[in-house]
């Protein structure tokens, strides 16, 4: 090779040298995004400044996205998956998540970078997912908790829900419920309360479920509002459908 197409090859290596090097880092203005929702599967998203990923692509950077999914007998990482725009997303179906077999998983989303695009990895927190072993359906027919003192027992407050016949007998077995109270002087407090102020166990037994309790511990401090959900163990805690709020209804 003659004089001259040395030189062009050593231009072009530093020229590429120092173009990748002019790369001007600027931090994403929001972390990455990872959910997990029962019927959305996981999902997980991201938003890198515009310039300065196509400058670190066009470098020699590349960047994947790798899910891992856990359970009592299972360890396994996805297929790597390419992420090739500055605002990118990737998603794993809940029958992905299942794929073998029924019981508690953990699910796991990782950020993997080479060259500059390395200043963007990110490995998530694990997510907790249940695959259920029963047919799905509407499992829980209604659900509510009597404050009123017209509507319950003297000094009591009254649960009462109903769970779908067929499902319950599948999924009872070592399975169990809990009724989850979070009592609050206000509204938004028994809403966002992160812990219960009181349990009441041993609702498995039965789809029919009317229980009974005293006002009278749940009832102090102020107490005007209450939060109740159902939560459970095994198969059962598919009943769990969010939080409910209501006046406590407090003899003060």
């Amino acid at each position: 090779m003659g004089r001259f197409g040395w030189i062009g090859i050593m231009l072009f290596a530093v020229h590429g040298t120092a173009w990748a090097a002019d790369c001007e880092w600027k931090a994403p203005q929001k972390p990455p995004i990872f959910t997990l929702e029962r019927w959305g599967g996981a999902r997980f998203s991201f938003t890198a400044d515009p310039r300065w990923f196509q400058c670190a692509k066009k470098a020699g950077g590349t960047l994947s996205l790798q899910f891992t999914v856990s359970g009592e007998n299972e360890q396994r990482s996805l297929p790597p998956r390419s992420m090739t725009s500055y605002s990118d997303a990737a998603g794993l179906s809940f029958k992905e998540i299942c794929e073998q077999g029924p019981g508690d998983k953990t699910v796991q989303a990782t950020l993997v970078g080479k060259g500059q695009l390395a200043r963007l990895d990110f490995t998530s927190q694990q997510a907790h997912y249940y695959c259920s072993r029963c047919d799905e359906g509407r499992r829980l027919e209604t659900f509510v908790l009597f404050t009123d003192p017209q509507l319950t027992p003297t000094g009591m407050y009254t649960f009462q829900a109903k769970v779908d016949e067929a499902w319950h007998k599948c999924a009872r077995e070592g399975s169990t419920l809990e009724l989850w109270l979070y009592a609050a002087p206000t509204r938004l407090e028994a809403q966002e309360m992160k812990e219960p102020t009181h349990k009441v166990a041993g609702l498995e037994s039965s789809p029919t479920i009317k229980k009974s309790f005293a006002r009278a511990p749940i009832c102090q401090d102020g107490v005007q509002w209450l939060g109740y959900e159902l939560r459970g163990t095994g198969e059962l805690q598919l009943l769990y459908e969010g939080r409910a709020v209501g006046e406590a209804r407090c003899p003060h």
